[in-house]
C-alpha cells in the first residue's frame, strides 16, 4: 500500500489539490513507533505526516504533510488498532466504516460526492483485503473475513470513479498465489474493472494496467 505515497506525490506535483479515498479494511495509520514494522500498514500515516512517521517517506512530495487530514477519507475500514484509533480521535479523521458501506452504499457515495467537490482531483486507493477472503481469496492478507463481496466492491468503485473529478484508481495487495484459480480470479477482477470504468461519466483515455 505504500505505493500510494508515490501516487499522491505525483498527483499534487503541479500544485493542484487532491482528495484521497482509501478503500481498505485497515486504517494504515501505524508508524514505525506504533506498528509492527510492516510499512504496508503505514501508508495513511505517512501521507498525513503524523508524529512518528518516517521523515524521508513522509516528505517525498517535498513538503509534510502531503495531504491535510480533511483530504483523506477512509472507506470500508473495519480493523483499527488502539494507536490508530487514538490518531483518528485526535485528528478527527473521517471514516465510512465497513458496516455503513454494506448497509447503504448509495448514502456513502452521496456523502463522498459532497466532500469531493472541494478538490481538483480525487484519487481512489483499493486494498484487496477489503474483500471477504472466504468469498474471493486473492488478497495478501489471508485472515480477513467479513469484508465486501465482489458485487459490493464493484458498486462502490463504480460510484467513486463516477465522481466528475476522479482521476486515479490504485489496486494493491493482490497475491495470485492465494487464488484457487489464478486465471479465473484475474478474469473476474478485469471484468469488475471494465464494469466500473464503463459506467463512469467518461472513460479515461489513458487507462493502463500494470
Amino acid at each position: 500500500c505504500t505505493v500510494e505515497l508515490g501516487v499522491v506525490a505525483g498527483a499534487i506535483s503541479d500544485g493542484s489539490s487532491a482528495g484521497l479515498l482509501y478503500v481498505d479494511l485497515d486504517a494504515d495509520l501505524n508508524t514505525p513507533e506504533s506498528g509492527d514494522g510492516i510499512l504496508d500498514w503505514m501508508g495513511v500515516a505517512h501521507i498525513l505526516g503524523i508524529a512518528g512517521a518516517n521523515d524521508q517517506l513522509a516528505a517525498i512530495a517535498g513538503h509534510r504533510p502531503m495531504l491535510d487530514v480533511g483530504a483523506v477519507r477512509l472507506i470500508a475500514t473495519n480493523s483499527i488498532s488502539a494507536p490508530e484509533q487514538a490518531v483518528i480521535d485526535r485528528l478527527n479523521i473521517e471514516i465510512e466504516r465497513l458496516a455503513a458501506v454494506v448497509d447503504d452504499p448509495t448514502a456513502v457515495v452521496t456523502r463522498i460526492r459532497e466532500w469531493a467537490k472541494s478538490f481538483d482531483q480525487v484519487l481512489v486507493h483499493v486494498d484487496f483485503d477489503v474483500l471477504d477472503f472466504d468469498k474471493f481469496p486473492i488478497a495478501e492478507n489471508t485472515d480477513r473475513r467479513g469484508g465486501l463481496d465482489m458485487s459490493s466492491l464493484t458498486g462502490l468503485l463504480g460510484g467513486l470513479c463516477d465522481l466528475p473529478n476522479w482521476r486515479t484508481m490504485t489496486l494493491t495487495e493482490i497475491n495470485p498465489g492465494h487464488a484457487p484459480d489464478e486465471r479465473q480470479s484475474f478474469q473476474r477482477i478485469i471484468e469488475m474493472l471494465c464494469e466500473v470504468l464503463a459506467g463512469t461519466h467518461k472513460a479515461p483515455s489513458n487507462v493502463r494496467f500494470e
